[in-house]
């Protein structure tokens, strides 16, 4: 998708949802959360790898998968904002441990992840490249915080990833 298009679309959609991007209103992740939205998507996916969900609400204003195949390791994020999407792939040598750099695929896709690609198409997701994640935006972080210039991916991901991309 281009870049002004996309930032187009993702701040309508993030003014839908946080209300103001000058004071947003982070409610919109509970009720997110609680409806599930992509339950369907993750069992779909969960047909063949393992999926856990790693959340945090306190952070992220989207639903954070773990994806893991005896090939390999991966996380989806999937925005509560809109239809946005990423996928990172995790090095195999560390797996899990807390400091993982990951970095968003772009070439080489394995078959695990054309078949999460294709879900996530079907079900009518952007899928965004680092490139894309990084178009700069101005945003209150936190509810009564300054307005601050930053990543599109804070406004519609996780405040807390630190873009190593």
């Amino acid at each position: 998708m281009e870049s002004d298009r996309l930032l187009s679309l993702a701040l309508k959609d993030a003014r839908s949802a946080y209300g103001s991007l000058e004071r947003p209103d982070f409610a919109f992740v509970t009720r997110a959360y609680q409806r599930q939205p992509y339950g369907l998507l993750m069992e779909a996916i969960s047909g063949f790898a393992a999926v856990k969900d790693d959340t945090h609400l306190d952070d992220d204003v989207c639903f954070h998968y773990k994806i893991s195949t005896k090939l390999g390791s991966w996380r989806l994020l999937l925005s509560m904002v809109g239809p946005y999407a990423m996928l990172f792939r995790a090095p195999k040598a560390h797996r899990w441990t807390s400091r993982v750099i990951l970095e968003p695929i772009v070439d080489g896709f394995s078959e695990e992840e054309r078949l999460i690609f294709g879900l996530a198409d079907k079900w009518g997701f952007n899928l965004l490249s680092g490139e894309q994640s990084k178009i700069s935006v101005e945003f209150e972080s936190w509810p009564g915080g300054p307005m601050e210039t930053g990543p599109l991916y804070r406004i519609l991901f996780s405040d807390v990833f630190d873009l190593a991309w």
